[in-house]
Order: C-alpha cells, then sequence, then structure tokens
C-alpha cells in the first residue's frame, strides 16, 4: 500500500476528512437498541437467524467493489437505503473508504427500534456532525451540544413505522502495525499481530419526507490477536482474520472472544463443481466450533446475527500454497 494510501486510510480512521451533512446525534450507545434485537415490519419479526437477504442489492449511487456488500432486510428497508446512498456526503463518505482499501457494508433496517425514552434533537442550521468532535475539540464544543440537548421535546421521538435505518460498518486491518488489504488472504501459520478496526454510522432516514434525519456513529472498535495456526478469532462483531488460505484436509476453529452469539454460516465451493452449505449453529461466548476443509475451493461465509455490521470471511483452500 502505497503512502498517500495510508495517509488516507490514518486520517479517515481518526475522523478527519469525513463530513456528513446531519444533525448531531444525542443518543447513548446504552439507549439504542440494535436492529438484531427486535426488528418488526408490518406486524412480522425479522429474524437475522435467516441466511443473508438481497445480498449486493443494486444500487446506481453506489459504485461496483468487491469491498462492498449492501442488502436490505425488506422493500422498505431498501427504500431507506436508496434515500441515504443518494445523499453526496454518504455516498462521497462510502468511496473514500472504499478507496482507502477497507471494506464496507450497507445494510437497510427496517423498522428502527428505539426506547420509548429516547428523545432526539431536531437538526439546527449549522447541524455539527458528532465524527468531526474528537477529543481535542470536545470541551469547546460541549457547551453548545448541551444549549442543542435543551431543545429536545418528546414531539421527537422517531415512530419506528416512519423511519429506517441504513447501517454503514467499515472495517480495516493492520498487520504488524502496518495497513493491510482486508481481501488479501492471510496465511496463519506464518503468524504476526492482526488487527482489526470497525466503526459502525447508523443513519436514520426518514422515509416519509425521503430526507436523512440523523447519523449516529459509535465508537471506534479496535481488535488485536496473534495469529496462530489453524484459528480464526470472533472478537466484538468481527472474523479476525477476514480472508485465510489453507492446505486442503486443514481444520480451522472458530474462537468466541466476544460477549455475544455468533455462527458462521455459508456456501463451500469446491473446484470440483460441488457446493455444501455449512451451518455451526450458535457459538456462545468462549465457545469453538472446527471444520475440516478437505477439498480445493472456496468458503465465503458470515454471522447471521451480525452480517449488517460486516461480520463476514473468507476462507480459500488452496494446494499451491508457498
Amino acid at each position: 500500500m502505497n503512502r498517500g494510501r495510508m495517509v488516507i486510510l490514518a486520517l479517515l480512521g481518526l475522523g478527519l476528512v469525513t463530513v456528513i451533512p446531519a444533525s448531531v446525534y444525542l443518543i447513548s450507545p446504552s439507549s439504542y437498541m440494535h436492529p438484531t434485537e427486535s426488528l418488526n415490519d408490518g406486524g412480522e419479526s425479522i429474524s437475522y437467524k435467516e441466511p443473508l437477504p438481497s445480498t449486493n442489492t443494486p444500487v446506481p449511487a453506489l459504485p461496483s467493489n468487491p469491498n462492498l456488500d449492501v442488502f436490505a432486510v425488506s422493500e422498505r428497508a431498501n427504500t431507506a437505503l436508496s434515500i441515504a446512498v443518494q445523499d453526496d456526503g454518504i455516498r462521497e463518505m462510502i468511496e473514500g473508504w472504499l478507496d482507502s482499501g477497507a471494506h464496507v457494508t450497507v445494510a437497510g433496517v427496517q423498522p428502527i427500534a428505539l426506547s420509548d425514552d429516547v428523545r432526539i434533537s431536531e437538526p439546527k442550521q449549522h447541524p455539527v456532525h458528532h465524527e468531526l468532535l474528537g477529543r481535542a475539540l470536545e470541551p469547546v464544543l460541549r457547551p453548545v451540544l448541551d444549549n442543542i440537548r435543551e431543545g429536545v421535546s418528546s414531539s421527537n421521538i422517531y415512530n419506528s413505522s416512519r423511519y429506517g435505518e441504513v447501517i454503514i460498518a467499515v472495517n480495516w486491518h493492520a498487520m504488524d502495525g502496518h495497513p493491510y488489504p482486508v481481501s488479501d488472504a492471510v496465511d496463519l501459520e506464518r503468524g504476526g499481530v492482526y488487527e482489526a478496526h470497525q466503526q459502525i454510522r447508523r443513519v436514520i432516514v426518514d422515509i416519509d419526507e425521503r430526507r436523512i434525519r440523523d447519523v449516529i456513529v459509535e465508537p471506534e472498535r479496535v481488535m488485536r490477536h496473534d495469529l496462530r495456526p489453524g484459528i480464526i478469532y470472533m472478537e466484538s462483531n468481527v472474523f479476525m482474520p477476514y480472508s485465510v488460505v489453507v492446505r486442503p484436509n486443514t481444520v480451522l476453529s472458530w474462537h468466541n472472544y466476544s460477549s455475544f452469539h455468533h455462527n458462521v454460516v455459508g456456501v463451500y465451493r469446491a473446484v470440483d463443481g460441488s457446493t455444501m452449505s455449512i451451518d455451526s449453529k450458535d457459538i456462545d461466548e468462549g465457545g469453538v466450533w472446527q471444520y475440516l476443509f478437505s477439498r480445493e475451493g472456496v468458503f465465503e461465509y458470515h454471522c447471521t446475527y451480525h452480517a449488517d455490521e460486516g461480520m463476514r470471511g473468507i476462507i480459500v483452500v488452496s494446494g499451491s500454497m508457498g
């Protein structure tokens, strides 16, 4: 990766080169209900235990890129997704991340689920995106945010039948302290220190008015592990490494180091043309699941609970490894 790309990646990671025309969010992460915890669309529950829906939904506003995954869980969610990506700021942010070599997942989730006591302020004339605060600027801008909070009223509660949510999950990785392309396969036998960085943005869309209401930016997550032969880590909502290359007849073990339930679901496509659907079932906190990859091929998989946050992986089984 050239120096220019490394600089861009570093700046994006610090949130210094992305500006989104949206209002300051006033939601505490502890008050926000994750969409995979409770979803309801027209009275029917949508479960992320089902196979990944509508993967790679064509969206004219977004570029075609192997590191971009787009899907929606329903027609209404797809409407929210289309509205979000037509916004210049959102689209430029996605394109910037892709140019940096990161993997981006854009997931339309409708409806959103906010607890009754969560209220969000109306945007001001000059809204400040939370991503621009930074720790250094927070003491200066904090009085402004406190003033905005005073304007919060009960009329600002989001109605789940009107508002859609689009999750933008950005994942970028590093090996031994250096940026590492997410799509490049890792040979676990060579070892090294692997880092996974993730940042989640939740775009709240007013479907009736066809506009973005708020952008909720979660703190960056950083996961780090020493690579070991045959082991893939499940940390937070990330598979580490994202892409792995192994020899035929290799047993891989998925270790769940997070406090969430995860699973490994996907299709193993062998070079001889055969396919096999694989489902690990739930892997609890501290749990381990193993699978023997006996033939050459490719296994593309995801966690059905956290596919909206880009929790995916690729196993390449090759007899021609160096």
